[in-house]
């Protein structure tokens, strides 16, 4: 720590994943730094609960630190630097636990107060197939934030392939997209573009654009050959 400025170390230690920190643990120049992030990193997934009539609210999972579950004002109170929101989904299956007056407390407007937590190096993920909740979260997400793990849609509002197209363009580090029932056929040359960059994951699945089915399991293995060309 003689030779490399600490606000320097701090800084570079916060834009990495929680795995990266790990390794950093044994290079005796960033050990300290290291080690707090690691014991102070919180990472939290928000799950819309809905049911036949509509979004009944939101509660908040944590996947590191004491308490599984968690509201929003609870969750603001992390420092910034070690807070992680990363993963957004709708849930049918999964209700909330009984002390539900004290998690779905969770209000549309609230999004704003946690875009800036939804960073490109906390491997974000958006997953959303509810009809009445995703017209919601991609209005406040739309050219806001950018996911990086990879965003799970159906074709459910008039945002929805302006969306897909905005994150695949401008999310350089976007692995996936998995597109459900039907879509306009201007989306296939963007998801054409968006398989031939080497980083992505090519998924398996039937795509719908307009009357015409594309057999993805074929496309796929297309991009796959003229990338390996590519490289």
């Amino acid at each position: 720590m003689d030779t490399v400025p600490y606000a320097f170390v701090d800084f570079v230690t916060e834009l990495l994943t929680h795995w990266s920190i790990g390794e950093l643990v044994n290079i005796r120049a960033w050990t300290e730094i290291a080690q707090v992030h690691k014991q102070e990193r919180r990472s939290y997934g928000i799950n819309f609960w809905c049911t036949e009539q509509g979004v009944q609210g939101a509660f908040i999972r944590a996947y590191s630190g004491p308490s599984p579950y968690l509201n929003v004002k609870e969750v603001l109170k992390t420092e910034r630097r070690f807070l992680r929101i990363w993963h957004f989904a709708n849930t049918e299956s999964i209700k909330p636990p009984r002390d539900q007056k004290r998690l779905l407390t969770f209000k549309y407007d609230q999004l704003a107060k946690l875009e800036k937590f939804i960073v490109s190096h906390s491997y974000a993920h958006l997953s959303v197939y509810n009809k009445k909740l995703q017209p919601s979260l991609l209005n406040a997400f739309f050219r806001k934030v950018y996911f990086t793990a990879g965003i799970s849609l159906t074709n459910n509002c008039p945002l929805a392939a302006d969306f897909v197209k905005d994150q695949m363009e401008h999310s350089t580090t976007l692995l996936h997209v998995n597109l459900r029932k039907k879509w306009d056929p201007s989306m296939l040359p963007y998801i054409k573009k968006f398989c031939l960059r080497p980083n992505v994951m090519l998924f398996r699945n039937l795509w719908m654009f307009g009357e015409q089915t594309v057999n993805s399991n074929a496309l796929c293995t297309s991009l796959a050959r003229q990338r390996s060309q590519n490289t």
